[in-house]
């Protein structure tokens, strides 16, 4: 079985940083780490990971916009929300428009893992 494929969008360094690490320890693949929705839409379509792991708050595009965009070039895009800010409108907004799951920082490796398992197994 092939390692699934992750990509990563936060505006922040150390967040993607963080991120990375625990997609790695949990035998994925990081195949591109970002700073915005844009970056996102230029690069999602030569990459088409298993699995995007969205910040909801950006410049240039939010990540509820960014969700929106990916899911009309891969209806099937798994996506999984990022968020300190645990808005409950953010999380219900992301949830509509199709969003698998989501994910409030600070991270805790365990349940980042538990939920991209749930999301797109192992």
């Amino acid at each position: 079985m092939s390692e699934k494929t992750v990509m990563i969008v936060d505006d922040a360094k150390l967040m993607r940083l963080m991120l990375k690490q625990i997609v790695e320890s949990g035998g994925y693949k990081v195949v591109a780490d970002l700073e915005n929705g844009e970056e996102l839409l230029q690069q999602y379509p030569e990459h088409r990971p298993d699995l995007v792991l969205l910040d909801v708050i950006m410049p240039k595009m939010n990540g509820i916009e960014a969700l929106e965009k990916v899911l009309q070039i891969d209806p099937g895009a798994n996506v999984i929300m990022v968020s300190s800010a645990g808005k409950e409108s953010n999380i219900n907004k992301s949830r509509e428009l199709g969003a698998k799951n989501f994910i409030i920082k600070p991270f805790d490796q365990t349940k980042v893992l538990d939920i991209m398992k749930l999301v797109v197994g192992s």
